[in-house]
């Protein structure tokens, strides 16, 4: 068995592992999800009906074992926030998702390659230890904390940037796909694009920095021993 395929092997059980103290969780802690469906109007023999329709008058096995089958059939069930189906919610969020991601990891990777590039050439100098400690801060905040930080600076003291949302609410696009940033620069919008850049700016940023100081430290790394091989190897060390 390959590498990769015994990764992925062993990661089917952390998975459903997660899905078991996640599925637990959410059954123990407080609040009766058909109070939320429902609201206090109701009455007790209504919520005793919707709690038996949805299996939720089982045990949390029986209500597991329900949930594992309609998982396997493709059933996700209904979103109580959005009373829509999850797998649509899934559907519909997927594009933006995916758009998100690439861009970040594009930028995070640019961001790493050119501090990992800066380093080696400061070798031994100030801009080398002020690099390594841009790359120690941004791999040791959590992209979670970025995000805050992020908007606590560029949305609420120096708002100079959007914290929500993917276009301004007075700006109405028709797009045929949800890639709307890659749809934009297809279709020669710059304006668009430019307003979704915009909003993109802190998640991408939030998203990013920490990749990329994983990957200037993995680059630096690599290319100072390369470097060395090379010195190492090179006609006149072998005189010396």
């Amino acid at each position: 068995m390959s590498g990769g395929l015994k990764r992925l092997w062993t990661a089917v059980p952390t998975l459903f592992g997660v899905m078991v103290v996640v599925f637990v969780l959410l059954r123990v802690v407080p609040g009766d999800p058909v109070a939320m469906m429902i609201g206090p109007e109701a009455t007790a023999d209504d919520i005793r009906r919707l709690q038996k329709f949805y299996g939720l008058d089982r045990s949390i096995l029986e209500q597991f074992l329900i949930y594992l089958g309609n998982v396997a059939t493709g059933d996700f069930g209904t979103s109580i926030s959005f009373k829509q189906d999850v797998a649509d919610l899934i559907v519909q969020r997927l594009p933006p998702t995916l758009e998100l991601a690439a861009v970040a990891m594009a930028a995070g990777v640019a961001l790493g390659v050119a501090l990992a590039l800066a380093a080696v050439y400061w070798r031994g100098r100030w801009p080398e230890a002020l690099v390594d400690g841009v790359n120690g801060t941004m791999i040791a905040v959590p992209d979670f904390l970025w995000a805050l930080l992020l908007i606590l600076f560029f949305g609420v003291l120096i708002p100079v940037l959007p914290v929500s949302g993917r276009l301004d609410p007075t700006l109405a696009l028709d797009f045929d796909t949800g890639f709307y940033l890659a749809e934009s620069v297809a279709r020669g919008d710059f304006a668009a694009a430019g307003v979704l850049s915009k909003h993109m700016v802190l998640p991408v940023l939030a998203l990013g920095l920490p990749l990329a100081a994983v990957v200037s430290r993995v680059l630096k790394s690599s290319l100072l021993e390369a470097e060395i091989r090379t010195t190492s190897c090179s006609p006149a060390s072998r005189v010396s």
